[in-house]
């Protein structure tokens, strides 16, 4: 696994916002060895930058990104290092504090979101729902930041309506990653 950070901004003043050391995951398994599927893995990404994680299938990248927000399977654990999210420990906060950060400071876009999406249920009700979760908006005022989101990513506000499936060149495609990005960021 390694990574990479590209500089999307000159103003280097901001500093470090995310910095992981020595990080390391272990799988508990009932009838097996463990797994130890992440070993001392480190990295920093500074502000105004864009950070990919990349390495072979099955080298830890979706063990480490989920590490990071506390997202890991009942069976996984954090078993060394930290990561530090504007020099505060994040494996070290209180499950509560943990989810209050995962929306607002710091969240991870999945690579394939049909396997994020739920297939019978249409995408604006889904977006609604995420928007409602992790913010004080009315439906109506989630509503209408979708609408604006769903603009911004250059979709007409109907395609609300439609099913992940009815996207044309399904999730794999430029705007679905720029729809991922922006719905992060709200």
């Amino acid at each position: 696994m390694s990574s990479t950070t590209t500089p999307t901004t000159t103003d280097e003043s901001r500093g470090t916002v995310l910095e992981v050391e020595d990080l390391s995951v272990t799988y508990r398994m009932e009838d097996k060895q463990d797994v130890h599927a992440v070993q001392n893995v480190s990295f920093s990404i500074e502000a105004g930058s864009t950070f990919g994680l990349v390495g072979e299938s099955g080298c830890g990248k979706t063990t480490a990104a989920r590490a990071l927000i506390g997202l890991l399977d009942d069976n996984g654990e954090v078993t060394g290092g930290s990561v530090r999210k504007d020099g505060r420990d994040l494996t070290a906060v209180s499950d509560e504090e943990l989810r209050a950060t995962r929306w607002n400071e710091i969240a991870t876009i999945p690579q394939n979101v049909m396997n994020s999406l739920n297939p019978v249920e249409t995408v604006g009700s889904q977006i609604l729902d995420v928007i409602q979760l992790h913010t004080d908006r009315s439906r109506e005022e989630a509503r209408d930041h979708a609408e604006d989101l769903f603009e911004q990513v250059g979709l007409t506000p109907d395609r609300m309506a439609d099913y992940p499936h009815e996207f044309s060149g399904g999730c794999s495609s430029g705007r679905s990653s720029r729809w991922r990005c922006r719905v992060t960021r709200t």
